[in-house]
C-alpha cells in the first residue's frame, strides 16, 4: 500500500491572495475601517460586518485593476500604525 494520493488530472494556476489589513473602530454610532497595507479610502458602515465587506470590496477591486492594467501595488511599508480605540483585521482576498 502506498502513502501517495495519486491525484491526477489537469493542475490549474495558483489563486493570488492578498493580505487586506484593516484597522476597526467605533464612534458616533458608526464603524470605520481604514487601511494599513495600502492608500485607499476610509470606508463607513452601519457595522463591523458591513464595514469588512465594503472594504474586502474595495480592496479587490484596486488589486484587479492594478492587475489588468500591468501596475504594481503599492503596498505600504511601513503599516499605518493602529490606534488605542481600533481591533485589527487580517482578511485574506483570493482575486
Amino acid at each position: 500500500m502506498s502513502d501517495s494520493l495519486n491525484i491526477s488530472g489537469d493542475a490549474s494556476a495558483p489563486v493570488p491572495v492578498f493580505n487586506c489589513h484593516v484597522f476597526i473602530s467605533s464612534a458616533d454610532g458608526k464603524c470605520h475601517a481604514r487601511f494599513a497595507n495600502i492608500d485607499l479610502a476610509p470606508i463607513e458602515a452601519a457595522n463591523e460586518r458591513a464595514a469588512l465587506s465594503k472594504a474586502v470590496t474595495e480592496f479587490k477591486s484596486h488589486i484587479v485593476e492594478l492587475k489588468q492594467s500591468g501596475k504594481p501595488v503599492e503596498w505600504r511599508n511601513p503599516l499605518l500604525d493602529k490606534n488605542d480605540d481600533e481591533v485589527e483585521r487580517l482578511i485574506p482576498v483570493h482575486l
